[in-house]
């Protein structure tokens, strides 16, 4: 599982909640390193809180930081932990695709409609894709058919999607 510094797509409850529950009114951390700190500083408080096992952040290549675990968080570590999830950086805090990018986003969606996904919507002024219930509960399998006619649209390594009950989420 895998949470970047900016919360793309979350594969575990615990770490969605996170995300989704950092105030989106907030700043983000004035540096990665100070980023680092408050995943290190969660980390430490979901072992103290029943997930002893649960891993420190890391920072890939490109300098994003990651937390990959496996590990069930029990709900008392949510709860005593709230304070920092809080204090993760918004997800609304990363920084908005260039043109060059937005315009070849839209012309993946463009070509996700023409390769079977006639509802995929246009991407926001931040890249989020917000998609439909349908597509939402389909999840990958709504577009994976159409990834590699369309892969020499894609931005980065993944699409940033919000489903219809997300309000801002990724």
């Amino acid at each position: 599982m895998t949470l970047h510094r900016v919360a793309p797509l979350l594969l575990i409850p615990f770490l969605a909640a996170c995300a989704a529950n950092a105030d989106p009114g907030a700043v983000s951390s004035p540096s990665p390193s100070a980023d680092l700190a408050v995943f290190r500083e969660l980390a430490r408080c979901v072992r103290a809180n029943g997930a002893p096992n649960f891993p420190d952040p890391t920072v890939d290549a490109q300098g994003e930081i990651k937390m990959e675990s496996s590990v069930k968080v029990p709900a008392s570590a949510e709860t005593a932990c709230k304070s920092i999830m809080n204090r993760l950086p918004a997800q609304g805090a990363q920084k908005p695709p260039t043109a060059a990018e937005l315009d070849k986003l839209r012309k993946l969606a463009q070509c996700f409609r023409e390769h079977g996904v006639p509802d995929w919507p246009d991407p926001d002024s931040m890249g989020v894709f917000h998609v439909n219930k349908r597509i939402n509960d389909l999840g990958k399998r709504a577009w994976l058919p159409a990834r590699d006619a369309c892969k020499q649209y894609f931005v980065g390594k993944s699409l940033r999607i919000a489903g219809p009950d997300d309000k801002g989420k990724e």
